[in-house]
């Protein structure tokens, strides 16, 4: 099960999310479309494989639907995360100077959780969706190409 996860402020990594569910769908994999704030850990630490789709708010904020998930993973006593395989796409506004925080603060938290990275974290400016679907379809090429044998 691949776990299209997002953080938005604004709906625009929403909108993403929700237009490759249906992209993955076509590629076989089986796939939800959740918003970070519907995602308990409970829950996320069975998640196994997760591309994770976040926005940054204000000036290197998380966007308000990643809050909680953020101070979850952040907590001391988050538990390691060995079985996830994930993916971060980054939007953001280069004229800040914190462009794209957001999802490189998750990307590296999720790596100091021992989770693995299966592809380079994409950082995207606000002329986003080009450089997005094309990475979004290498991802989902990488969870057909490299299913899970366990």
């Amino acid at each position: 099960m691949l776990h299209l996860l997002y953080g938005t402020e604004t709906g625009t990594t929403e909108e993403l999310a929700e237009e490759t569910g249906p992209l993955a769908e076509e590629r076989g994999l089986d796939v939800v479309v959740m918003d970070l704030d519907d995602l308990t850990m409970e829950d996320f630490v069975d998640v196994r494989d997760a591309l994770f789709l976040v926005s940054t708010a204000g000036d290197g904020d998380m966007p308000y639907t990643a809050e909680q998930f953020w101070l979850d993973i952040s907590r001391a006593k988050t538990p390691p995360l060995p079985q996830l395989r994930y993916g971060v796409l980054a939007l953001g506004d280069t004229s800040y100077s914190f462009f794209c925080a957001a999802g490189k603060k998750i990307d590296a938290q999720l790596e100091a959780l021992g989770a693995t990275r299966v592809l380079e974290r994409q950082d995207c400016d606000v002329d986003y969706e080009t450089q997005a679907r094309a990475w979004l379809s290498t991802a989902l090429d990488y969870f057909v190409e490299h299913p899970r044998t366990d």
